[in-house]
């Protein structure tokens, strides 16, 4: 349930902008009713039906960039792409995307999005508008559009692994092999937990014809998720006389396709799931450091979100929004390194272990 202040603040804003909407007859209390509804829907991965709630509740309110923004999303997630492509590239949504946010509103979505949907206003964060835009254009084959979209994500995440890994993606099905290699391998750095840039890298690297480098980075994608087996039937093709793989479409495989916010796969890091026994940290393990890296001064805490998989194994990490600049990128690294290392006790639903996401708060003492 809707927790009782922000059902009362809710209330407040859709009266406000009640009048400017379509259908003026509707009460506030059953808007946000309806947009309840239709949050918990999609938190339930439901999204053709979240959907058909999601666009009546559009035509009863005031212009909302965020409620735009959700549906475009299920949209694409139902595989409607055109529709979606309208709708993020809309003028609302094109104004949303040059937001010029303050830092306290530059992290993602909630599980109380329903809130943001209703006051006409844009609350997000106009990264994920160019991130799902990056997505949509390289399913539509927009390639150079996907690069616009992808350069503005990067830039607002800046020490993100994935956001520079989709960025490599794009250039690569752009023809811009050589920005690609450069931004995967930025990429495999920043995140070493992820096995798809190393085997773009490696893949970029083959059709140049650079073997030895396409050799080292399918070894390094092999290792750092040897159940995927892609990157070493790879390895072996590399070493005989035939074409080179062709460049992936796809950013992400098996459950880290949840980072891809226009997938259906889930669960996304927005969505709500009442888990009847929770997650719970076994072990912690500590980062190793390269020597060289010396911090004038520990950084500050460093909150981050990890999804967990049906066993319990970090498979996906989620940077919070972070100022180049702030960190070293080798900091970074090495946290991400120990990630994976650490372990959890499954969560449980019905009996059956979940993947879930949990927040994690690495703080170091590291000189």
């Amino acid at each position: 349930m809707m927790r009782p202040r922000l059902k009362h603040l809710a209330l407040a804003i859709v009266s406000l902008v009640l009048a400017a909407a379509p259908a003026a007859t509707a009460t506030a209390e059953a808007l946000v009713d309806q947009a309840r509804s239709a949050r918990e829907i999609e938190d339930l991965g439901a999204y053709t039906r979240a959907l058909d709630l999601l666009k009546a509740l559009r035509a009863k309110t005031a212009p909302d960039a965020d409620l735009e923004f959700a549906i475009a999303l299920d949209e694409a997630r139902i595989g409607q792409l055109d529709s979606a492509r309208v709708r993020l590239w809309s003028p609302l949504m094109s104004a949303a995307l040059l937001d010029t946010l303050p830092y306290e509103r530059r992290v993602p979505y909630f599980w109380d999005r329903e809130s943001k949907w209703l006051n006409g206003r844009f609350d997000g964060w106009h990264w994920g508008i160019a991130r799902a835009r990056a997505e949509v254009a390289v399913r539509l084959g927009r390639y150079e559009d996907a690069v616009d979209a992808a350069e503005i994500a990067v830039a607002a995440q800046p020490l993100s692994g994935k956001e520079w890994h989709v960025l490599a993606t794009c250039q690569a099905l752009a023809g811009q092999l050589k920005e690609a290699t450069e931004s995967a391998l930025h990429a495999a750095i920043l995140d070493p937990t992820l096995p798809e840039p190393a085997y773009l890298a490696g893949v970029l690297a083959w059709r140049q014809g650079h073997k030895p480098l396409a050799d080292r980075a399918l070894r390094d994608a092999i290792k750092r998720d040897s159940t995927w087996s892609t990157p070493a039937i790879a390895l072996v093709r590399l070493h005989l006389p035939v074409k080179a793989d062709t460049i992936p479409t796809s950013f992400f495989t098996g459950l880290r396709e949840v980072a891809v916010l226009t997938s259906p796969v889930g669960p996304k890091l927005e969505q709500f799931r009442q888990m009847e026994q929770p997650a719970a940290l076994l072990k912690k393990v500590e980062p190793e450091f390269p020597p060289e890296l010396h911090l004038e001064k520990p950084p500050p805490p460093l909150i981050l979100s990890v999804l967990l998989d049906k066993s319990g194994h970090p498979a996906l990490t989620d940077l919070p929004w972070l100022p180049i600049g702030s960190v070293p990128e080798a900091w970074i690294s090495a946290v991400m390194r120990a990630l994976p290392e650490w372990q959890y006790r499954a969560a449980q639903l019905h009996g059956e272990p979940q993947p879930v996401w949990v927040t994690v708060t690495y703080e170091s003492s590291h000189p």
